[in-house]
């Protein structure tokens, strides 16, 4: 004979609350897991993508193409894969750098007003160094905060560049630049790196 009384009631709703806590748990950790190996099946193919890309970079360097020659060629197939972003190769000189050819649709006669590297000491050291600079977001780099009215008047939400040199003087740098804010992967930051090496030994 059952007697149903307010207490066991009560035991009777507080274990169903548990037992739905603890399948939404569950349920939380199986969809983090998926989206954890979409992440990663998405970051290994970006991989592949920027291998068989650089492979045909170097196929095009080793025709023994100069620098004026390579870059706009390799420029077109660089933008097809960082799309929606826009590739460019900046020159640096007398303190300044300015944008001297680009694949996007953006305006080029904006994008060439020169950017003065003294107002931006970390982004200069950091090219400096030989390191790429990464931008997931120009308005939350506190760093870059000289720089932001400069980027975004231009469209620039965000970048990622790459340091060229020639007898250990930084002569430039390849970039990528989006008009929202965009996360650049270790697949597409590796890539680029490997780009500016190239150009850095070209002449």
């Amino acid at each position: 004979m059952l007697i149903d009384t307010p207490f066991m009631g009560h035991l009777a709703v507080d274990s169903l609350e548990k037992r739905l806590a603890s399948l939404e748990r569950l349920n939380y950790e199986l969809m983090a897991q998926l989206a954890e190996r979409v992440c990663c099946e998405e970051m290994i193919n970006r991989g592949w993508q920027g291998e068989r890309l650089l492979t045909q970079l170097l196929t095009g360097a080793l025709k023994g193409l100069g620098r004026n020659e390579w870059l706009p060629w390799a420029m077109n197939h660089l933008n097809d894969f960082y799309q929606p972003g826009f590739v460019y190769f900046g020159s640096v000189r007398n303190g300044e750098m300015s944008v001297t050819a680009s694949t996007g649709r953006e305006s080029v006669a904006a994008l060439k007003s020169p950017l003065p590297l003294a107002v931006a000491p970390v982004y200069l050291s950091t090219l400096r160094s030989g390191n790429a600079m990464v931008v997931h977001d120009v308005e939350a780099e506190v760093e870059l905060a000289s720089l932001t009215s400069h980027f975004l008047a231009r469209g620039i939400a965000a970048l990622l560049e790459s340091p060229v040199f020639v007898e250990g003087q930084l002569v430039g740098v390849v970039g990528v630049a989006s008009n929202e804010p965009t996360f650049w992967s270790e697949p597409e930051q590796r890539l680029l790196s490997q780009v500016a090496v190239l150009l850095s030994g070209m002449r």
